[in-house]
């Protein structure tokens, strides 16, 4: 599948192909054989390729799903202030962004797209030796949520 991907990459434009750079971030990410730390170094490569077209101005829902792969491979590797620092982005992003939307749906897709990150995000203040903020993130986290939706 790598092959079939690294071919594609070289046939799209940059717009086109950030569908590809994140597939390849996913295969390498979740392949088992040669060097697992190699691996994972290859896979945030290919997301940070993506993450280079896939901006939050223009491509909101793909850039939290973006985030949410690189903290998942952050994870793997056992690097919880970084985990933490995009959770904590995701959050201050999604504030941001739902405060302004009037449009249910929309506001709903972003929603689902930043909360496994933020599960993510109180896994790894947990991790970190700090139950208590992880908890404080979580209820902040909820209570955005919920705010938007009533409003």
């Amino acid at each position: 599948m790598i092959a079939l991907v690294r071919l594609a990459l070289r046939i799209h434009d940059a717009l086109t192909a950030n569908t590809e750079w994140a597939r390849l971030h996913v295969a390498y990410r979740k392949r088992a054989r040669d060097d697992p730390a190699a691996n994972l170094k290859r896979s945030q490569i290919h997301l940070c390729a993506a993450l280079s077209v896939r901006s939050r101005e223009h491509f909101p829902t793909d850039w939290l799903r973006s985030q949410h792969s690189l903290a998942l491979t952050e994870t793997q590797a056992g690097n919880w202030p970084q985990v933490e620092r995009i959770a904590r982005e995701v959050m201050r992003f999604l504030e941001g962004a739902i405060a302004g939307l009037v449009n249910w749906y929309e506001m709903r897709r972003l929603i689902g797209a930043a909360s496994a990150t933020k599960n993510l995000g109180v896994l790894a203040i947990a991790q970190q030796g700090n139950v208590a903020e992880a908890f404080t993130f979580l209820i902040q986290g909820r209570g955005l949520v919920h705010r938007a939706l009533l409003r």
